[in-house]
């Protein structure tokens, strides 16, 4: 780390190796044997523990140490609280060389920053050096109460999230004083001497109160105001390609690298930790590039259309229902709609026989009717018809019928004057 006046402070105020001033383990001393205790587990790299330091630090001392390079990021607390961790760049790189190649090298490579690969390779690793420094402490402990005490600050801490530009730091973190442990640790058979750096609040995770909610409101609006005020990065990425390592390290000044004319209209507007904000083209304005967006990003177009597609490809064969009609609405004013039309039904034959064979055998036997047959000839040819008629008038189903002309004459019926007259 640079030597500055933070630095200075923090050494002033570091006690001696392996010294605390409560009973148990001292912090650092968990944290480095957590460190050793991983590096043999998780990796199976050698690891010897250096010198050890811890200090409290005011958050201006502590964001003015902390290095140019390697790895920073922040430490989410089970509260909401934030802290932080820092990896030497000569940290970082043993590190990685042993997650990638399974050795730390004797050479040291060009120190660098961080990148999300880093972070992705590295976060579990933290988050286990911390859940072993507490445990640590807690076996430590001489009861329950005093391990209760000694990890109360620093336990429910994991890895959060990858700083690639320090300065919102000061803005993100609490202001008050910090809790910090310096271990610096040789790596791997070569022995590559690098530091791990903690930081978390002077506090233990605070209860909920009455007002915590009020406060934490407060602090999001102070919160809102500041970041309003804040300088916001974007990088234009024009192509991003994958190339092998054997022709990255042919590259010359000169050469030239292939884009496709497409990138051109779809260059992509990302934050500074990579997260793709928007699509743009790429052009000019004033004599100056500059990029005009043209679209939300990929992602968020990718999302959309999925979701449109989704909604186009549903069927449904359900009809639209008509609302409730609102009280003291005109009921002769509202328009009645058609019914739906209903499937044409099938067809039947007037003159087709009638199959009965397959009811069920529920029908009375008509075998015992009698004979009919010596019943007179109605005559006609159509049985439904009237009877035909015979000449002047009389119908030829009577011609058989006996004469009656014997039948003796009727005298005058008697008078009926007595009878009374009906009204």
């Amino acid at each position: 780390m640079t030597d500055t006046s933070a630095q200075r402070s923090l050494l002033r105020r570091t006690k001696a190796h392996g010294e605390s001033e409560m009973d148990g383990l001292a912090p650092e001393m968990a944290l480095s044997k957590a460190i050793l205790r991983s590096c043999d587990k998780d990796m199976d790299m050698h690891a010897s523990a250096g010198q050890c330091k811890s200090a409290l630090l005011s958050l201006p001392e502590l964001l003015d140490g902390l290095p140019e390079k390697g790895l920073i990021a922040t430490l989410d607390g089970a509260d909401g609280a934030l802290g932080l961790v820092c990896l030497e760049p000569e940290t970082l790189s043993a590190l990685v060389e042993q997650l990638t190649i399974g050795q730390v090298l004797p050479s040291i490579p060009e120190l660098r920053r961080a990148t999300r690969t880093d972070a992705a390779l590295l976060g579990d690793w933290i988050g286990e050096i911390l859940q072993g420094m507490v445990g640590e402490l807690f076996e430590a402990a001489e009861n329950p109460a005093a391990a209760i005490k000694a990890t109360a600050v620093y336990d429910g801490y994991g890895f959060g999230r990858l700083i690639t530009d320090p300065r919102p730091l000061a803005l993100m973190l609490e202001d008050v004083s910090y809790q910090v442990l310096d271990v610096e640790t040789a790596f791997g058979e070569v022995e590559r001497k690098g530091r791990i750096m903690i930081a978390v609040l002077d506090r233990a995770p605070q209860p909920e109160t009455e007002n915590h909610a009020l406060r934490a409101q407060e602090w999001r609006e102070d919160l809102s105001a500041t970041v309003a005020q804040a300088h916001a990065e974007l990088n234009a990425v024009l192509h991003r390609m994958d190339i092998p390592i054997a022709d990255l390290k042919k590259l010359t000044p000169g050469d030239v690298l292939s884009v496709p004319a497409q990138s051109i209209a779809e260059v992509s507007l990302e934050a500074s930790d990579g997260t793709q904000v928007a699509i743009s083209r790429l052009g000019q304005s004033m004599g100056l590039r500059a990029v005009r967006l043209s679209g939300p990003s990929a992602t968020t177009e990718k999302t959309i259309n999925e979701f449109a597609d989704a909604l186009s490809g549903a069927e449904t064969n359900l009809p639209e229902l008509p609302g409730p009609v609102p009280e003291g609405t005109d009921l002769e004013a509202v328009p009645v709609t058609d019914p739906p039309d209903l499937p044409k039904l099938p067809e039947v034959e007037l003159n087709e026989t009638l199959d009965i064979s397959d009811l069920d055998g529920d029908l009375p036997a008509l075998d015992d009717l009698p004979d009919l047959s010596d019943l007179p000839d109605l005559g006609g040819t159509d049985p439904s018809g009237p009877p035909a008629f015979a000449e002047e008038g009389t119908p030829s189903m009577l011609e058989d019928l006996p004469s009656l002309d014997d039948l003796p004459a009727l005298d005058d019926f008697p008078a009926l004057n007595d009878l009374p007259k009906i009204e």
